[in-house]
């Protein structure tokens, strides 16, 4: 039975409740890899890359990405992502952009895109899937490939965040005196 993803704010105590994005992964997790930051920031992309760079959005918040390796040897990236994208909309986002490899803009996108470093997130070059999402504050990508043993599935939350240090207030003076 495939594993239920939760992603939540990585600061719940200190943030308002948001709602959790609950995602069905289409296939058994073999290894699943994390990183968080709070606050973070994430350059969401929303176009392919346009020959010098991958146009996108800048946001900021909790930012929670998981890689994980599934179970799926010769699953299609298709049969892998289509059921995630039909969550992310079930679930109320809006989608910004979606690509597969060549139209995303193959390894120019991959490599100035955040995407996890192997073997935690491996990307075939010419056989990757793509897409972003917003709902209200919160962003989301998801990021699909494979190898010929097993899926991979990249997702990005990024979620409204405090600020969890308070900064000291220091007063400089810029005059050349």
């Amino acid at each position: 039975m495939p594993k239920a993803f939760f992603l939540f704010p990585l600061v719940a105590a200190l943030a308002q409740p948001a709602l959790a994005l609950t995602l069905d992964l289409p296939a058994k997790v073999l290894a699943e890899e994390t990183r968080s930051e709070s606050p973070g920031s994430y350059a969401l992309p929303t176009e392919g890359f346009d020959g010098t760079r991958v146009p996108g959005l800048q946001v900021e918040g909790a930012l929670d990405q998981r890689a994980f390796q599934l179970d799926a040897p010769g699953v299609t990236t298709l049969a892998l992502f289509a059921p995630l994208r039909d969550q992310v909309v079930a679930a109320g986002y809006e989608v910004l952009f979606e690509c597969d490899a060549r139209a995303c803009g193959g390894f120019d996108f991959r490599f100035n895109t955040d995407v996890m470093p192997e073997p935690d997130m491996h990307v075939d070059l010419g056989d990757f899937r793509f897409l972003s999402a917003r709902r209200g504050k919160e962003a989301v990508s998801i990021l699909v490939s494979r190898s010929a043993s097993a899926g991979y599935v990249q997702i990005t939350r990024v979620s409204e965040a405090p600020l969890t240090v308070k900064p000291i207030e220091t007063p400089i003076s810029l005059d050349d005196e």
